[in-house]
């Protein structure tokens, strides 16, 4: 096939990736992990970089949302019709109706993508380039307070934990930074892939969930801050290995921004302030 064929058919799988269904979003996140090279960089249309993972984790995450995806004229190769090329240039234009951390940040964009062919002949892309056509974008600098984007995170925490495993599963792991550890109640520390598998494994079932009073955030009105801690209080309803776990717990998780801007959870201790726990026995 020439390079036009080729990386137009990869961009259109692109488009579809992003417009798939919830319920397909781990299949189009492995879809996106194809097209794009190890070294990939985004430069959105304000000027902000964001690499492979950053890029993939926003939306795998649920982030950002397209809810609709329409080219506004043909895309253009550069070279077309060089069947030896090893680098190829993408241009094109498109309407967008998307959210970002709920924001809207729909409009009009021009956008440019470098392809490459790797050591297996595939073409993957290695930069994208966009800009908007409309009022300056907020897509990769939402300018909430911590406070706002921290509840929503742990809002959306508290929801996954009830939604059906599969979706629960990737925000988790969005959500939980690598090096993420939770101390319960008794001091039983668990790392992330261990907190998380007590769940996908249903060993640890939440059947109830309730937030007993308001959140704190500290720091509260920073736009510039870099690490945050939140505190909370919730009656649980929940079962680990069979047994009944329910009960009152206090809560702090600490949270940290990663390279890419998004606030990741570092640590998360509670207290149960009811009877002794068993939840990690």
């Amino acid at each position: 096939m020439q390079p036009r064929d080729e990386l137009i058919n990869l961009e259109n799988e692109w488009y579809a990736a992003l417009l798939a269904p919830i319920e397909e979003r781990a299949s189009s996140v492995e879809k996106l992990r194809a097209i794009l090279a190890d070294g990939y960089i985004n430069t959105v249309s304000e000027g902000t970089i964001l690499k492979k993972d950053g890029d993939i984790a926003n939306f795998g995450s649920g982030r950002y949302v397209v809810r609709s995806l329409k080219l506004t004229g043909e895309m253009k190769v550069y070279p077309e019709d060089d069947s030896n090329a090893v680098s190829a240039v993408v241009t094109g234009a498109d309407e967008v109706e998307a959210t970002y951390d709920s924001v809207d940040v729909s409009g009009s964009y021009h956008w440019t993508d470098f392809w490459v062919k790797d050591g297996n002949g595939a073409w993957r892309c290695v930069a994208s380039h966009g800009s908007r056509d409309t009022p300056p974008p907020v897509l990769a600098k939402v300018h909430m307070q911590p406070r706002d984007e921290l509840i929503k995170l742990e809002k959306e925490w508290y929801a996954a934990l009830r939604a059906p495993i599969a979706e629960s599963v990737e925000k988790l792991r969005a959500i939980l930074a690598d090096g993420y550890i939770n101390t319960v109640s008794e001091g039983t520390i668990l790392e992330k892939n261990d907190d998380i598998a007590n769940f996908e494994s249903g060993r640890y079932v939440v059947r109830s969930l309730k937030l007993k009073e308001d959140m704190k955030v500290r720091p509260e009105d920073d736009p510039n801050a870099v690490s945050a801690v939140v505190f909370g209080a919730d009656e649980v309803e929940a079962s680990f290995d069979g047994r009944d776990v329910s009960g009152s717990y206090r809560w702090t998780d600490t949270w940290v921004k990663d390279a890419t801007g998004a606030w990741r959870c570092v640590a998360s201790h509670g207290s149960r302030t009811t009877s002794p726990p068993a939840l990690a026995q």
